[in-house]
Order: structure tokens, then sequence, then C-alpha cells
């Protein structure tokens, strides 16, 4: 009986602490520039920011910035941020409170930011030239097809597990009192 109690703690307890995980551990720091536009210059305005190079935002779209003091953080459309698209800028604007914020001095400052340094959900479009003809090539980060983060299966998942906890604890039981 004990330990169909510990199983069941167990199970909501692993059920709460993942729904309970933090913007700074879903979006971890890069270690190096990536996606489309990582590394482009920044154009500020007050609290929107502004990158060039034929980028377009897909809704739920995420960005790493530096500022002028090396101090990175992270924005997410729809989280702290809205992340558009338009005549192939991509503008940042801050809505909330940066997450994952490293380095620097610690305090991300939109006015002084500097670079682009990782994108997801982010996609470029250049156009070249080959002899007399233009053309266009696209490129995009793989396996982006409906969303930015893959889904885990929410709370959904972690109702199913302490259910079948429960289930679990109480056939242990039945069958402990059958054998009786």
């Amino acid at each position: 009986m004990a330990a169909a109690i510990i199983v069941v703690v167990a199970a909501f307890a692993w059920g709460a602490l993942a729904l309970a995980q933090s913007a700074d551990y879903q979006y971890a720091k890069p270690s190096s520039p990536a996606g489309a536009g990582a590394g482009a210059s920044c154009s500020t305005g007050g609290e929107t920011m502004s990158f060039a190079g034929n980028l377009t935002a897909a809704p739920g779209a995420s960005v790493v910035l530096q500022d002028a003091d090396g101090t990175q953080a992270t924005f997410v459309d729809g989280k702290n941020a809205r992340i558009t698209s338009r005549d192939g800028i991509l503008r940042v604007t801050v809505t909330g409170a940066p997450i994952n914020v490293s380095g620097g001095d610690g305090v991300f400052e939109p006015s002084s930011c500097s670079t682009l340094i990782a994108t997801t959900g982010v996609s470029s479009s250049q156009v070249t030239e080959h002899s007399s003809d233009a053309t266009m090539h696209s490129s995009s980060e793989p396996g982006l097809t409906s969303g930015v983060l893959p889904s885990t299966g929410g709370p959904a998942l972690a109702i199913l597990v302490g259910g079948v906890a429960v289930l679990g604890s109480g056939i242990a039981v039945f069958r402990r009192r059958s054998n009786r």
C-alpha cells in the first residue's frame, strides 16, 4: 500500500514539474550563431528593433539578441515580443521581460541592441543573378513545418501519466487484498 502511494505522489510531482518548467529552460542558450539572419546588425527605434536581410517570420518565432555590452536575451513571438516581417525586414517589438538573459551586465537594453544572434521560425530568401535571369532561393530551418517548438503533450500528458499511476496503484492494492 505504501509503495502505491509513493508511486501516485511521484507521478503527480513529475507532472507538476513538467508543467512548471521556466521559459529559460525551454529556450536554451545558443552556443553559436544559428538560423536565418544570424549575425545581422540591429537598427533600433526604442522598443522595436529591425534587422535587414530578406527575412520572413512565422507565428511563434523566437530570436536571441545581443546588446552593446554583450548581454544576450531571448524573445518569443506572442510571449514577450511581437516578431513580424515586412518587405524583408524582421521587426522585434518588446512586449515583456526578456528570457534566458546571459552575459554582459545581465540586463538586456533594447535601445543598445547590436546583433541578431540566433533565430527559430525565421527564414530568408535571397535573390541571386545567374547570367541574365534572377532566381529566388529560399532557406529555412529543417523540420520547421507547423510550429516553432515541438509539442511535448502538455497538461494532457501529465494527467494521463497521473491516471495510469492511480489505476496501477488501484490494481496493486486490489491484488494484494485478493491474495490475503
